[in-house]
């Protein structure tokens, strides 16, 4: 069992405290020659770097720079944030200290990555590689390719669009849009990225496409009518903040608080621009005369079964997405069988939902510490891929926004829900919003209603 993996199972106070003996222990009695001291200290930084970019939390980046540190005998000051890492080394006597401050970019979530740098850290911690060899093994990871192909990722995507249209009740026709909006969304993202465009802008634009497929005004009479929620439920789930929330409870678990405030308002800022990409396409389409009104309904596929398997694959396209290997593909789709399993098994417990996701993130919680014990995976792997499914529940049964197609050409699109739940529709020539209170409840949603709820008046 690895010393490193074992580690990610204990809590910060036993953390600290390790590190805090690996200090005493590795004081040395005399200087590091300056030359050393500064490639040990420039490897440090570099691990730290790359693990942070690859999706590690703060407090577990930190552990891992001052492994690097200390085994080769250099007990270093260190700071470390969600997008900064601040090393220094003071040596004995009247040398001049080293200090060296990195700014870390957020790429791309490269779980496998990740776990290939806390391998290289246990080895360097059980003193099998000098801080040369260390470098060199280093410098072959950063240069290594993704994992997973291109064409591999886009097909995940697709499947999983499929998968959460299937999961939130849709037919065949809304899995195949919610193939493709999730592909557009997934490629438009990667664009937008590569141009340096902002975080908040680029997931307006994303947020925009999957609206612009939702309202089906531009299709041609004879394709299937699909239901306009699925196609935005799957089109953002690549979108949705959940995985921004883990992390940022992750870092508040771990005492590094200041990256935990970072990552609050990261989902802040990408909520944000999710609501702006669908108003913005919806003041579009009503300048362009498209009606358009919001009604909250709740509905999911009645299958158990079907459920289970859609968590399963959810947990394994998001692994694929996040560059996961086959070992820890597996093991997170399992997880993710087990993290619905526990959700439908807590409702001999109780009814509430709440109460419900935190049993399940529990259990899965829970197993996962097992496992890095003997899998070696990144335990943010695990958790964050694996719990996926529940970002898509909401409050009560069934618990989504849903996006409702009308025959008189009415598109109905999901409203925030906030204390009661409320119907929002821009009415009038001026887009005035009329707010009244909606039926809310937990039935399947019927394709053939033709009008529109009594809960909302037309204007």
């Amino acid at each position: 069992m690895s010393e490193s993996a074992a580690s990610q199972g204990r809590g910060p106070a036993s953390n600290a405290a390790e590190t805090a003996r690996d200090e005493m222990d590795l004081l040395p009695d005399v200087d590091v020659a300056a030359g050393r001291a500064r490639a040990i200290t420039e490897l440090a930084v570099r691990v730290g770097e790359l693990a942070l970019s690859s999706g590690s939390s703060a407090a577990r980046t930190e552990s891992l720079v001052r492994r690097v540190a200390h085994a080769y005998g250099l007990p270093v000051q260190l700071d470390v944030t969600y997008s900064r890492i601040l090393l220094s080394y003071e040596p004995l006597g009247a040398a001049t200290p080293i200090t060296i401050m990195r700014s870390v970019a957020s790429n791309q979530t490269d779980y496998d990555r990740l776990e290939r740098v806390e391998g290289l850290v246990t080895l360097v911690r059980h003193g099998e590689v000098d801080e040369e060899t260390a470098t060199a093994r280093l410098n072959h990871i950063v240069a290594a390719p993704f994992s997973h192909p291109r064409w591999f990722t886009r097909l995940a995507a697709c499947l999983l669009g499929a998968t959460i249209a299937l999961l939130i009740g849709g037919n065949g026709a809304d899995m195949a849009v919610g193939a493709v909006s999730t592909l557009l969304v997934d490629e438009a993202r990667r664009r937008l990225e590569r141009w340096s465009l902002g975080s908040f802008f680029t997931t307006a634009v994303c947020a925009a496409i999957p609206t612009t497929l939702a309202v089906q005004h531009w299709a041609p009479t004879w394709l299937p009518r699909i239901d306009p929620s699925l196609v935005i439920a799957a089109g953002m789930v690549s979108l949705l903040a959940g995985m921004g929330t883990v992390a940022a409870a992750g870092d508040a678990i771990d005492g590094s608080f200041l990256g935990a405030g970072a990552r609050t308002m990261e989902v802040v800022v990408t909520t944000g621009g999710i609501v702006l990409g669908l108003v913005t396409t919806l003041w579009l389409g009503r300048a362009l005369g498209v009606t358009t009104q919001l009604e909250p309904t709740a509905s999911q596929t009645p299958n158990h079964l079907l459920q289970l398997a859609c968590s399963g694959l959810v947990a394994l396209c998001f692994g694929v997405r996040f560059m996961m290997r086959a070992k820890a593909l597996a093991t997170t789709t399992v997880l993710g069988l087990l993290l619905w399993t526990s959700y439908l098994a807590a409702a001999w417990v109780t009814g509430s939902h709440p109460a419900r996701v935190a049993i399940a993130a529990l259990a899965v919680g829970f197993v996962a510490r097992l496992l890095v014990h003997r899998l070696h995976i990144p335990l943010v792997a695990l958790t964050s891929t694996a719990v996926a499914a529940l970002m898509l529940r909401g409050r009560g049964s069934g618990g989504r926004h849903q996006l409702r197609r009308h025959a008189g050409g009415t598109a109905a699109l999901p409203a925030p829900r906030c204390g009661h739940d409320r119907a929002v529709r821009p009415g009038g020539t001026g887009t005035r919003l009329n707010l009244s209170p909606s039926e809310t409840g937990s039935q399947p949603h019927d394709r053939s209603a033709t009008g529109v709820p009594q809960s909302v008046s037309a204007r």
